[in-house]
């Protein structure tokens, strides 16, 4: 990565006492704030793929899929301030496996942000290093009941946390990078009742699965990708992943699109075609679903957003047939 290095830099100087910084990226400053004003902010729009949960030794959740959407702002010293708001971050329905001895119990669950995701990033010899916190909660359907576990406040790191370690984010800043974010050290609550999760429910769950937990007996781990907007090109547009059987669920990001109006999703390479909306932002980054099904012609075929006279396409690889196992065939 010290090719990286030679045309990315932060620079600082010091003017009547004060401190400025700026980033240059090929050499064009794309983010130098005033003394005292307020650092403009880049759009960034980051996929969650292939995530991984575990609550101690008896819960856990596999191929947890989601989007979020924010800014970062270049604060002291080359650290950039990450801001993905709540409403901005989407994470899709998965299931959920209790293993009881030979028993499993599969239980539909969804994932949820409680909070903003908020951290640092920084640049560093080997990628960009990031930290993110935010407060979480899955909610599980036992039978006719609803039970929540949360509020759970995990700090994502690519560095190191427990016993898990992640991966820098590496690839073009003005393009897409990707990492590995892992999370190892969070406590989790034990499940309180409620009109939809009853005490002798709620009780049981805490039971069969040894809640609360102290720090270190859980995890998450997530594949990211994140787009940023520091080409100042329109309609930027990626998925993840690029390729997939029937069933897969794709992560639609992009930056560059005009602000807060909805972008429509297509996948033309069906009969009917697959179709979905992705949300846009303030900041103008998008994030959306599609869901690649079994009418989707092998090969490559492109994703399409449209957002009213805009259009931009990336390609996407149907590969083989859906294998059958657990499959939640929604739309977004």
């Amino acid at each position: 990565m010290h090719k990286r290095a030679s045309w990315i830099k932060v620079g600082c100087a010091l003017t009547t006492g004060v401190g400025a910084c700026a980033l240059v990226v090929g050499g064009v400053a794309v983010a130098a704030p005033a003394a005292g004003a307020a650092t403009p902010g880049i759009a960034t729009a980051s996929a969650l793929t292939g995530g991984t949960a575990t609550i101690g030794k008896r819960i856990s959740a596999s191929g947890i899929t989601g989007v979020a959407t924010g800014t970062l702002q270049l604060g002291t010293g080359g650290v950039f301030d990450v801001v993905l708001p709540q409403k901005n971050v989407q994470l899709l329905p998965t299931t959920a496996t209790m293993s009881l001895g030979f028993l499993k119990l599969n239980l539909p669950t969804t994932f949820s942000a409680n909070s903003a995701i908020t951290g640092t990033a920084t640049l560093g010899a080997s990628g960009i290093n990031a930290t993110l916190t935010s407060s979480l909660s899955t909610t599980a359907q036992v039978g006719p009941f609803s039970c929540t576990i949360g509020p759970i406040v995990a700090s994502l790191t690519t560095g190191s946390s427990g016993s898990l370690t992640g991966t820098p984010f590496t690839g073009a800043l003005t393009g897409e990078e990707s990492g590995v974010l892992v999370a190892n050290d969070f406590a989790v609550p034990a499940v309180q009742a409620t009109s939809s999760c009853p005490g002798l429910v709620a009780g049981l769950v805490n039971v069969l699965a040894g809640l609360p937990l102290a720090p270190g007996a859980s995890s998450l781990t997530f594949h990211a990708a994140l787009v940023n907007g520091l080409t100042g090109a329109p309609h930027q547009l990626v998925t993840v992943p690029t390729s997939g059987a029937a069933g897969t669920q794709v992560a639609v990001i992009g930056t560059g699109w005009s602000p807060t109006t909805a972008a429509q999703l297509a996948f033309t390479s069906g009969h009917p075609a697959s179709t979905g909306t992705a949300a846009v932002d303030s900041s103008g980054a998008l994030g959306g679903f599609l869901s690649v099904t079994s009418s989707d012609a092998a090969g490559s075929n492109p994703i399409v957003a449209t957002q009213g006279t805009a259009t931009a396409s990336t390609p996407f690889t149907v590969v083989g047939t859906h294998n059958g196992g657990f499959f939640w065939p929604f739309g977004w």
